[in-house]
C-alpha cells in the first residue's frame, strides 16, 4: 500500500489543487515543496493534451507528489491512457449507479479484478525494463486509487450500493453540481443539501473509505474538514492565479504615487 493510501485510510487530512489549464511541469514540484499532498489533473473541465498530462504525471512522480487525473468519461481509451502514463489514480465524474462504478473498476484493474489492457515499461512501470511484470500487475491492482464523484441526486440515493463495489477507495463530492442537481445551486447551508452530504459522508466513513471534496475559500475548507472530508482540493491553478493577479493589482494601485 502506498504512503498516500495509508495516510488517508488513517484519516489524515490530505490537501491538493486542481490543474486544468497550466501544463508547466514545474507546478507539481512547487506544490510538493510547499507541502501539498496531491494534484488532480482535470480533463473533464480542462483540455490538456495526453502529452501534457503525461509530462505533469511524470513531474509529480519525480518529486513524490501523488497524481490523480479526473477523466472526461467512463471510456476505455482515456482511462487506459491515464493509467499507462503512470498516474497514481483517477477521479471519475458522472456516477449515478453501482453499474457505473463496476465499469470503472473493470477498466482500471488487471485480471482477475478487471480487464485493463496490458502494456509494460511505460510510466505505469516508471519506465523500468527490469521490473517484474507479474509483480507490477499485482501492485497496480492494489495501489491504484479510484475515487468516484458524488454530484447527483441519483448518486446520493445509491451511495450504499456504490460504495459496496470492490476496487474503489472512496468518493469525491462535487458540491456545485450536486446542489445544482438538487435545484438549490450554491446553497451549501440548505438543510436538504446538508442532509444529503451527511448521508454520503456517514456511509463513506462506515466503509472506512476516503471522502474528498473541493474548497474554494477558507469557510468551505473548514466546513468540508468539519463535515468529515479528509481529502480536500484547494481551488485550481486558474483560480489561484486569478486571485493572485487581483491581489497584485490591488497592491500596485494602492502604492504611493501609482499612475496609469
Amino acid at each position: 500500500m502506498t504512503d498516500f493510501k495509508t495516510r488517508f485510510k488513517e484519516g489524515k487530512t490530505l490537501t491538493g489543487i486542481f490543474i486544468g489549464d497550466f501544463n508547466a511541469p514545474c507546478i507539481p514540484q512547487i506544490l510538493k515543496h510547499v507541502g501539498f499532498d496531491f494534484v488532480i489533473i482535470d480533463n473533464e473541465h480542462g483540455w490538456l493534451s495526453y502529452e501534457s498530462i503525461a509530462n505533469l504525471v511524470l513531474s509529480a512522480k519525480g518529486c513524490g507528489l501523488t497524481s490523480l487525473v479526473r477523466v472526461p468519461a467512463i471510456e476505455r481509451e482515456c482511462i487506459q491512457h491515464y493509467w499507462d502514463m503512470g498516474a497514481n489514480g483517477i477521479v471519475v465524474p458522472q456516477i449515478y449507479t453501482a453499474d457505473d462504478v463496476r465499469k470503472v473498476v473493470r477498466l482500471s484493474k488487471f485480471a482477475p479484478m478487471g480487464n485493463k489492457g496490458l502494456v509494460f515499461f511505460k510510466g505505469n512501470m516508471d519506465y523500468n525494463p527490469l521490473d517484474d511484470k507479474v509483480e507490477f500487475m499485482k501492485r497496480s491492482n492494489t495501489e491504484g486509487i479510484i475515487l468516484v464523484q458524488v454530484e447527483t441526486t441519483a448518486s446520493v440515493e445509491n451511495i450504499d450500493s456504490i460504495l459496496s463495489v470492490e476496487g474503489i477507495d472512496g468518493i469525491f463530492i462535487g458540491p456545485s453540481d450536486l446542489s445544482s442537481d438538487m435545484g438549490i445551486f450554491g446553497q451549501n447551508n440548505n438543510p436538504v443539501f446538508k442532509a444529503a452530504l451527511k448521508k454520503v459522508l456517514n456511509a463513506t466513513r462506515d466503509k472506512g473509505m476516503v471522502a474528498g471534496s473541493l474548497a474554494l475559500n477558507t469557510e468551505q475548507l473548514e466546513s468540508r474538514i468539519k463535515e468529515g472530508c479528509n481529502l480536500v482540493a484547494w481551488n485550481s491553478d486558474l483560480g489561484l492565479f486569478g486571485k493572485s493577479v487581483v491581489s497584485a493589482m490591488n497592491t500596485i494601485q494602492s502604492a504611493a504615487g501609482f499612475k496609469k
